[in-house]
């Protein structure tokens, strides 16, 4: 799957996949999507220097690429402006339907595990709600699944499903902590 570029260009799952090869980087895009992706919905938001850095070292890459520099910079500023808007844009970096299903298991996997992860490291400083502590729950046990199974008519409608409910509970997850401020009511007592 891709996220859509500003403008209108894609970041896919191969494009990002390619460079990593290129660069001989060791990441997994959903990996790189998911944490991104649990960082954001953590209200954590890093500068681009901070964002690279801690790539280059997850990935053991010394430096990106001038190219990977740019899909890395328009993935997290085209997520971010999906998550703030709620948009039915926003997809799961995973491989497309025309991958096999156990590859498309295993990186949902590897998202889920990794939004964890990026989730973990700012939501200390937040209380959640009983909902959203359950969606973590089921992230983790999604993070679990076995990439080992058939390719059936039944297993992609449940692979589907799961993808979707981890698409927009990431979103609710995403909306909880980063909700807007409410104004401040004009109405105001007159004490007299």
């Amino acid at each position: 799957m891709s996220n859509e570029r500003p403008d209108n260009k894609r970041v896919s799952f191969d494009q990002l996949a390619d460079q990593f090869v290129e660069m001989g980087c060791n990441n997994h895009p959903s990996e790189i999507h998911g944490l991104l992706c649990g960082q954001l919905a953590a209200g954590l938001r890093l500068s681009e220097d901070e964002r690279l850095q801690q790539l280059a070292e997850l990935s053991a890459c010394e430096t990106f690429s001038s190219d990977c520099k740019v899909i890395l910079n328009d993935l997290y500023t085209t997520t971010l402006s999906q998550l703030k808007q709620q948009a039915s844009t926003f997809l799961l970096l995973v491989p497309d339907e025309d991958e096999a299903l156990p590859q498309q298991v295993e990186a949902l996997a590897i998202w889920c595990t990794s939004f964890l992860s990026g989730f973990g490291e700012g939501s200390l400083k937040h209380k959640l709600s009983k909902d959203a502590e359950e969606i973590l729950k089921d992230l983790s046990e999604i993070a679990q699944i076995q990439s080992d199974i058939d390719s059936t008519k039944e297993a992609e409608r449940h692979f589907l499903a799961i993808s979707e409910y981890v698409r927009t509970t990431v979103m609710v997850i995403f909306l909880e902590i980063n909700r807007p401020p409410q104004p401040i009511s004009s109405f105001s007592k007159t004490i007299h």
